[in-house]
């Protein structure tokens, strides 16, 4: 037959991705929720003089930090679990061996991916922070933001996103258990 592992590398990938962009769509709901409570903040800094894009550009330093530093612990982790899995010695003479060597086009796969998702993750919360009214803010004042309903619309289709990529992940896992 012909050379299998491609096609199921290229899957893994997949499914690999699949998962990056369920927690992709987490960060993003918890980085509008952030930014909904950061409204005041933000108008103040409008109010002063920073333009839109100083504060977008500022938000969205702030979102690449984090997913780099993420991007970092992850690598870090991932590499301590390689050596890990390297060691075990599986039962009988299986001719099997986890080849879990050092690749630096790993570890820039994983910085790609890291700022890419920093980029993504943190432009839309930025742009729609960035755009708040700035009387409108500074007038409420301490008493409380409400979310408007476009940003409620926007949350709504983020969950309804994750749920439904969660589904396919799980589909997917489960025909890979039964095959």
């Amino acid at each position: 037959g012909a050379d299998q592992t491609p096609v199921i590398a290229g899957i893994f990938l997949v499914l690999v991705g699949l998962v990056l962009l369920v927690a992709c769509v987490n960060v993003i709901n918890l980085i509008m929720v952030r930014a909904t409570t950061r409204q005041r903040e933000i108008a103040v800094r409008g109010a002063l003089g920073a333009g839109r894009g100083r504060i977008v550009r500022q938000l969205l330093t702030e979102s690449v930090i984090l997913a780099l530093l993420g991007g970092a612990a992850g690598a870090i982790v991932g590499r301590t679990l390689a050596y890990f899995i390297a060691a075990i010695q599986l039962p009988g003479d299986l001719p099997f061996r986890f080849d879990l060597s050092f690749d630096w086009r790993v570890f820039g796969y994983i910085a790609a991916i890291a700022l890419a998702a920093g980029v993504g993750v943190g432009l839309l919360p930025a742009l729609r922070a960035s755009r708040a009214d700035l009387n409108t803010v500074l007038r409420e004042g301490g008493r409380g933001t409400s979310e408007g309903a476009g940003r409620q619309r926007a949350r709504s289709a983020l969950v309804v996103a994750q749920v439904a990529v969660s589904l396919v992940l799980l589909v997917a896992a489960a025909l890979f258990v039964r095959s």
